[in-house]
């Protein structure tokens, strides 16, 4: 579907088992996730989700043009998390193995896609905050993977490690975005992927 999605304060979206693929989400209430799906953004835009997403479903950034900002620090999906196409922008802590901005899971962060030519981007949107969670950048596609932060003061922190490519498949190369006056870190290894 491309239709987008706003859910209030204080309501609650049931996606009821279903995985989506949609236009977009935004707003500051509540999504539960499907089991095993979840949802999938593609529309142009910048859209901004400050509410709960919880469950354990997926959800997954995979348009060339679509922006999703996740500012929200009490979701709970147990899913994994990727941005195939277009940009992640993370603007609240997202540590691994609890809850905050990408749900409570230790899996890895996917950035790019297994094929093709879209380029990806995961950036944190604000000054200290911290993304503990483990990313890898998916060998197979020719586009531009790039992480980095938008702070234009203070320090934004990626504590996890960044592992440079698909397993048994060559290294992906990065892109490090980083803005005037801010500070970046890597407090995690940069890895490559292992053979």
């Amino acid at each position: 579907s491309s239709g987008s999605l706003q859910v209030l304060s204080g309501a609650t979206f049931d996606l009821n088992g279903n995985g989506e693929g949609m236009g977009a989400i935004f707003g500051e209430g509540t999504i539960r996730l499907s089991s095993g799906a979840g949802v999938s953004m593609a529309a142009g835009g910048h859209y901004v989700f400050s509410g709960k997403l919880t469950a354990n479903g997926t959800v997954g950034v995979a348009g060339t043009t679509h922006v999703l900002e996740l500012s929200g620090s009490t979701s709970d999906y147990t899913g994994a998390t990727s941005v195939t196409a277009g940009r992640l922008i993370i603007s609240a802590n997202a540590p691994s193995g609890s809850a905050g901005a990408l749900g409570n899971a230790t899996s890895e962060v996917l950035v790019g896609n297994a094929s093709g030519t879209a380029d990806s981007t995961l950036l944190i949107g604000a000054s200290g905050v911290t993304v503990g969670r483990n990313i890898r950048l998916q060998t197979g596609n020719s586009g531009v993977a790039t992480i980095g932060a938008l702070n234009a003061s203070g320090t934004s922190t990626f504590s996890g490690n960044v592992t440079l490519g698909t397993n048994s498949a060559a290294a992906k190369p990065l892109t490090i975005f980083s803005t005037a006056g801010g500070t970046l870190a890597f407090d995690g290894n940069l890895l490559r992927a292992a053979s």
